[in-house]
């Protein structure tokens, strides 16, 4: 709609970035210049996704060549090999629960509920601790696996999702709470 109302329509260069932002927003990557994109953006710095950005919109898609970018782009490739071999040690079942004291592993959590998912798994939930008192949580479901989730888990997502400390409630965003003292 963007596009339409900015009469873009016909321009390759908005059509291409435009592919590959519904590819990557979508978690349905199948290009190799979304997949580039994404890991570039995924793992940079708020004044390196600015400078993607700014690339974008004078370069579109050539801006994946800059040198700069390549750097970002290869940094995320390193991050996602990491991530697929934790993937690899992780049994794939029905619902998958995963505990993650405070160890930045330097991987992008989301996209590990994504891998395992495509493995096969049809929830899977990532709880990480952040610090003392801040987690993150992760969910990724597929269908109705919300249903066979562990008790304790769907207690602590009812207490997740009603207090006011809830930034996303999408399916497979990560929503960050700080962790209450329940009586």
């Amino acid at each position: 709609m963007a596009m339409k109302a900015l009469d873009l329509e016909n321009d390759p260069i908005a059509n291409s970035l435009v592919k590959v932002a519904i590819e990557t927003d979508t978690a349905n990557i199948t290009s190799e210049e979304a997949e580039r994109l994404d890991l570039a953006v995924r793992f940079a710095s708020y004044p390196e996704k600015i400078f993607i950005i700014k690339s974008l919109a004078i370069n579109g898609l050539q801006a994946l060549s800059n040198s700069r970018i390549s750097r970002l782009i290869e940094r995320g490739y390193r991050a996602r090999r990491l991530m697929l071999e934790i993937a690899d040690k992780i049994p794939i079942k029905d619902v998958i629960n995963i505990y993650s004291p405070p160890i930045d592993l330097g991987i992008s959590y989301r996209q590990l509920t994504i891998e395992l998912q495509h493995r096969g798994a049809k929830m899977v939930n990532i709880l990480l601790r952040l610090s003392r008192r801040a987690f993150r949580y992760y969910c990724g479901l597929i269908g109705i696996a919300h249903m066979t989730a562990p008790r304790w888990l769907r207690s602590l997502v009812a207490v997740v999702t009603s207090t006011p400390q809830v930034l996303s409630t999408s399916r497979r965003s990560s929503i960050q709470v700080r962790v209450l003292r329940l009586s």
